[in-house]
């Protein structure tokens, strides 16, 4: 049997502690604690009987627990770290040697014994008995000690030493430690056991040719650390939570590394590692001795090739966020030293008996705290190092004498004026400042030579002290009191642009200030704001860059400017005749503004912020730019001019209206009841059920077997030209409906993930419902659908975008020209579709749209747009919106009886484009919305939609 001086340490879990009570110890326990206090010179009183008179005042911890009967059970053993100036205790010499049994022990550790009474008593023998299976944890330090053979027999956990079995190692140990003498101590790890608890061994392992450390053998190992090898071995190390693989012996040996890419910490000697490219692993402390292999790392903090003749390692080998360690030593490398540039901090380098390294220390040497450089013959030092010579020649090779007595230490600071940070560190930049502060309670060396960390007590002047070897030097730094912007805000005012600052300012300070390269005109300084004006005039919204100019030094801020105003939200009808035109939006402070529409002067004669009337002449019919220029400020986009004489537009035929309604004076047709259509040419459709849709607001009509339908899919934000940079899908609402005898409404709140609040409402009844829109009264007939869509808090990425809101309809190409042809009338100047007619088997599905909404109570026109018109069997709508806080738009729709159209063969027409006669308006507000420069806070839109699927009387 082997004997071997131990340390081991065999854990489980954690162990709950009793303290015991001054009661009566069994038996069994009472032997082996007197046993062990005679064995090992423990000051333990061997006439008590309970634990706390047997433990008295000793270090020697004894922890016992009581059952009902008042008996005593030893839990836990703990005599360590005993004072050198303990004095042994006089105890006899055990009598025998017997088991010691204590069947509730748990924890057993014996370290630094004054001496044994029977040196042939081995510990792990006599623990190993039938009643000590609750012992989780063995330590025994500083005493030889046999391995029995086939130990353990009882307890879960053991040692394993000489031909001993490996159930040691197996289910449940964690932890094992073996520091042997010579000969090393031969461990079994048979794959036939399960190591899946073992988490770090510390042994020799001599007793295989070949050996494979696999995940699924051992997948919570994450430390190999072996004394002695087995020459010549092979080695696999495939476990991913292998962090740690160190040998220490210098036999060689074959080592391959695959799997296991979460390894941090990787030392070896003699061994030969594969592969040669560890750049997927994890490793962060790489040592060798005696190996000459070219690896390929990076991430490196520590670095230590003792006998290496290879080249330095490249710079991508290392970590760029934390400290290197680099020591090479003993080597024959030929050429000069390895130069890295700032992104590596080193903070120790050792490079040490390579006699073939000449020439200069490159500059950047001065920022490592600790050098050596012995047994080179480089032929130059940077001047840091004479500098502070003291500090550095014990690391210099016998090249580099002492610096001249005449030599002159230049020590230099990038900057004397720096900003109070109250009890926080400055950081101060500079030249030669020193490998070690000279006062430790002044300043602290965070870079050597080049960063140094300050805290002064107080605002104002501070004479910092450098010790070089040629005398003490004092620097002298101002160290400003305020100055400090904790925020930035901008005023558009006439004809300038006013920055405000808010912080902590000293008002004797000379601040200055620069505004995308123009320097400010005027500043005033408080104590907690700074308003600088600069005197020019900012037109077009951008990102700004603002640089503030404190004593200190400048600190550059970029933030998004958006104009505030002149800005035209809508606009009072016009016609070619000209005349008054009210305009409504933000004008600015300037009295008369500058106006121009279609290029003709518009006069102002009164003006509000928020309102302002103008007088112009004649003007063009159509869209019409319009262009206002208020305080230096400009805005420009579009209204429409009506003509000055009524267009009649009731068809080209008479009876006018197709007999079936009246031609008013406005110049368009109003339908008979049971009529409709543009020229009032259908006959309303009697007959269909209004389809109730529990998952979105898309009012339905379902008509023998056809359904006619009109879905909002999204809502878009809009650039200036026109591209969509944000769109809210419409398909995931949560729902409640409530009715009564003659009417419902069923009310959706959308689903998504952006901060805006968007609900629709539909409802239908029964009886006719009343509508006032922009002017207009009508009257929906009983089953009629409404939908009322409302958007709240949307958010613009810029001042220039719009919303629109789109809608679908799906339907079915036509192949037969026995009916009229789906069709969609768009007005002749601007194309703003104003119907839209889908035909399905006899039955026309009619819409009509409105070129006109309210835009926060003034009517504003909206653009009706096609989106979509590639698939044939579907198309989208768009309706544009002006900015608004509330937005209302109002589409009708109804079922009608479709024409019959003869016709020579059948026809494949998707849809017909129908232009229409322009009619005079007597609604406010027709600007052009694609111009609208839209608000950058959040604003609230109520946008209305009413959907009208009205049912008719057959022909």
């Amino acid at each position: 049997m082997n004997k071997s001086l131990l340390t081991f340490i065999l854990c489980i879990s954690c162990i709950s502690i009793i303290n015991g009570q001054a009661l009566i110890l069994n038996g069994d326990d009472l032997t082996a604690v007197r046993w062990l206090a005679q064995q090992f010179y423990i000051d333990w009183s061997l006439l008590n009987t309970d634990c706390v008179s047997i433990q008295q005042s000793s270090l020697a911890l004894l922890t016992c627990v009581n059952d009902t009967s008042n008996n005593q059970y030893v839990t836990e053993i703990f005599s360590s770290s005993i004072p050198s100036n303990y004095v042994k205790t006089d105890q006899l010499a055990p009598s025998n040697t017997t088991p010691l049994k204590m069947s509730k022990l748990k924890t057993f550790v014996i370290a630094f014994p004054r001496g044994i009474q029977i040196p042939s008593a081995n510990l792990l023998a006599l623990l190993d008995n039938d009643q000590n299976t609750n012992l989780w944890m063995i330590k025994i330090n500083t005493i030889d000690i046999g391995i029995p053979l086939n130990f353990p027999v009882y307890i879960d956990y053991g040692i394993i030493s000489g031909s001993t079995s490996a159930n040691l190692l197996a289910k449940p140990m964690k932890n094992i430690r073996l520091v042997s003498k010579t000969p090393p101590v031969i461990v079994q790890l048979p794959l036939t056991q399960n190591y899946s608890t073992l988490s770090s061994i510390n042994i020799d392992f001599v007793n295989y040719d070949s050996y494979n450390f696999s995940q699924s053998d051992f997948p919570s190992l994450t430390e190999i650390n072996f004394g002695y090898i087995k020459k010549d071995m092979n080695l696999y190390v495939q476990s991913k939570s292998i962090k740690t693989l160190l040998i220490t012996d210098t036999v060689p040996a074959n080592i391959t590394i695959t799997g296991s890419t979460n390894i941090t910490n990787l030392e070896f000697k003699n061994q030969t590692i594969y592969p040669t490219d560890l750049t997927s692993y994890s490793i962060r402390t790489f040592k060798s001795l005696n190996n000459q292999q070219d690896f390929k790392l990076s991430g490196i903090s520590t670095l230590s090739r003792y006998n290496y003749n290879g080249p330095f390692p490249s710079e991508s080998t290392f970590s760029t966020t934390t400290s290197i360690f680099l020591d090479f030593q003993g080597g024959n490398i030929a050429g000069s030293l390895p130069s890295y540039t700032n992104n590596v901090l080193i903070s120790y380098l050792k490079i040490n008996d390579y006699p073939s390294i000449s020439g200069a220390v490159p500059d950047n040497y001065c920022r490592i705290y600790s050098i050596t450089l012995t047994n080179t013959n480089i032929t130059s030092v940077p001047d840091c190092f004479k500098c502070y010579w003291s500090k550095v020649k014990s690391g210099m090779p016998e090249t580099i004498t002492a610096p001249p007595v005449d030599f002159q230490c230049n020590i230099s600071l990038d900057s004397k004026i720096y900003k109070y940070q109250g009890n926080s560190a400055i950081t101060i930049r500079g030249k030669n400042l020193g490998f070690a502060p000279p006062l430790s309670d002044q300043f602290k060396i965070l870079i050597p030579n080049e960063v140094i960390l300050f805290v002064p007590p107080k605002p104002g002047a501070h004479n910092l002290t450098f010790l070089p070897d040629q005398g003490a030097q004092n620097i002298t730094i101002i160290v400003d009191s305020g100055n400090t912007v904790n925020g930035l805000r901008y005023l558009q005012i006439p004809n300038a642009m006013k920055i405000i600052l808010d912080g902590v300012f000293n008002v004797s300070s000379i601040l200055n200030a620069t505004l995308d390269g123009f320097k400010n005109d005027d500043v005033v300084v408080t104590a907690n704001i700074v308003n600088f004006t600069f005197n020019q005039v900012f037109d077009i919204d951008k990102t700004c860059t603002f640089v503030f100019i404190p004593p200190t030094g400048p600190e550059t801020m970029q933030f998004g400017y958006r104009k505030n105003y002149p800005f035209i939200g809508a606009a009072s009808n016009l016609t070619t005749n000209g005349g008054a035109v009210t305009l409504y939006g933000r004008f600015g402070s300037q009295p008369l503004p500058y106006i121009l529409i279609n290029n003709v002067v518009c006069a102002p004669t009164s003006k509000t912020d928020r309102l302002l009337i103008c007088i112009v002449g004649r003007v063009p019919v159509g869209v019409a730019p319009l262009y206002i220029k208020s305080d230096g400020y400009t805005f420009s986009t579009q209204m429409m001019v009506d003509p000055a004489q009524i267009i009649i537009d009731c068809g080209n035929t008479k009876p006018l209206c197709n007999g079936n309604g009246d031609c008013l004076a406005a110049g368009y047709c109003q339908c008979y009841s049971g009529f409709n259509g543009y020229y009032c040419e259908n006959k309303i459709f009697d007959g269909g059920v209004i389809g109730e849709n529990t998952t979105k607001p898309s009012p339905t009509f379902i008509v023998n077997g056809e359904e006619f339908s009109f879905n909002m899919i999204s809502i878009e934000e809009l650039d200036s030209s026109r591209n969509v940079i944000k769109s809210i899908p419409t398909n995931n609402w949560n729902f409640n409906t409530t009715k009564n005898s003659t009417k419902t409404v069923t009310r959706y709140q959308l689903n998504h993930t952006s901060s805006e609040f968007i609900e629709a409402t539909i409802q239908y009844s029964s009886e006719p419902m009343n509508v006032e829109f922009a002017g207009l009264s009508y009257v929906l007939p009983p089953n009629s659908i409404k939908l009322s869509i409302s958007i709240d808090g949307w958010t613009y990425e810029s001042l220039l975008n719009t919303l629109r809101v789109v809608f679908s309809t799906q339907f079915d190409e036509q192949n037969d020209c026995s009916f009229e042809k789906n069709s969609i009338g768009n007005n002749q100047i601007d194309n703003s579709i104003n119907y839209l007619k889908i035909v399905k088997n006899g039955i026309s599905f009619y819409g009509k749209f409105y070129d006109v909404s309210l835009s926060d109570g003034q009517p504003t026109y909206s653009f009706v747009e096609v989106v979509n018109n590639t698939n044939p069997n579907d198309i989208s709508i768009g309706i544009n919106l002006s900015q608004c806080q509330r937005c209302f738009i109002d589409p009708d729709f109804s079922l009608l009886v479709a024409v019959k159209d003869k016709c020579e063969e059948k026809s494949k027409t998707w849809i017909i484009i129908t232009v229409v006669c322009v009619v005079g308006s007597v609604l406010l507000g027709l600007i052009v919305i694609g111009a609208f420069y839209l608000k950058k806070n959040k604003s609230k839109i109520k946008l209305q939609l009413e959907v009208v699927m009205e049912k008719f009387e057959k022909k």
